[in-house]
């Protein structure tokens, strides 16, 4: 999935490079730094319609790529990294919840037996 987009990138970055000989209109992918942003906000569809428009304007079938890439990027990739990470976030929120009863529980047991050397209160009713 990153090879398609990384392909994406290439593909549109190549195409613009016909295209910005002809016009400034399409400065979305001239560095591959601002192809992975232009893509970044397309993928965030916060200003996707700024990135596709020149493109769609000059060819129709544009609106496919953008549509695969859309398609591609909100629907499995975002759902996938939102996946792992909280996966990572519920593993993590475990182990320190197991930590944190254990030295609760040391801490009680030391307690006990700081107060009770004897063991004149039974642990238990403690």
């Amino acid at each position: 999935s990153a090879l398609s987009q990384l392909d994406l990138v290439v593909g549109f970055s190549v195409s613009n490079m016909k295209a910005n000989a002809q016009s400034r209109v399409f400065w979305y992918f001239d560095t591959y730094q601002q192809s992975f942003l232009s893509l970044f906000v397309a993928l965030t569809t916060a200003n996707y319609p700024d990135v596709m428009m020149p493109y769609f304007n000059s060819n129709y079938a544009v609106f496919f790529l953008f549509l695969a890439f859309l398609a591609i990027g909100l629907y499995f990739i975002t759902n996938l990294v939102t996946a792992v990470i909280y996966n990572s976030y519920r593993l993590e929120l475990r182990s320190y919840i197991i930590d944190t009863e254990i030295a609760t529980r040391q801490a009680l047991a030391q307690a006990y037996k700081t107060i009770a050397p004897d063991g004149g209160v039974s642990y238990v009713a403690w």
